[in-house]
């Protein structure tokens, strides 16, 4: 899992952190659940499928590449990048 926040960052950071990691924990689950469910859509375009703002979709889906749930592509020809099931990664829990 990754932290919200940098171990360089300032101590109102890390609080800060504490208090949102119940959400993104709750949110990346359902950005796995709706990827998994819908393969090969950008963060603006599942952003705007299930109602959250594009910049917490855009925080929350690196997160889960890192986590090894999910893979981003490049379209052919260029464009946004898309979000995919990582190969193997099969629809795990993800441990909350």
């Amino acid at each position: 899992m990754t932290t919200l926040a940098r171990r360089t960052d300032p101590l109102s950071s890390h609080l800060a952190a504490a208090r949102h990691a119940p959400a993104a924990q709750s949110n990346k689950a359902l950005l796995y659940e709706w990827v998994c469910r819908y393969p090969g859509y950008s963060s603006n375009q599942i952003a705007d499928a299930i109602g959250m703002e594009r910049h917490e979709v855009a925080r929350r889906l690196p997160d889960l590449r890192h986590d090894g749930l999910l893979e981003s592509r490049v379209p052919v020809g260029g464009g946004e990048l898309t979000w995919w099931p990582a190969e193997g990664s099969g629809q795990q829990e993800l441990g909350m």
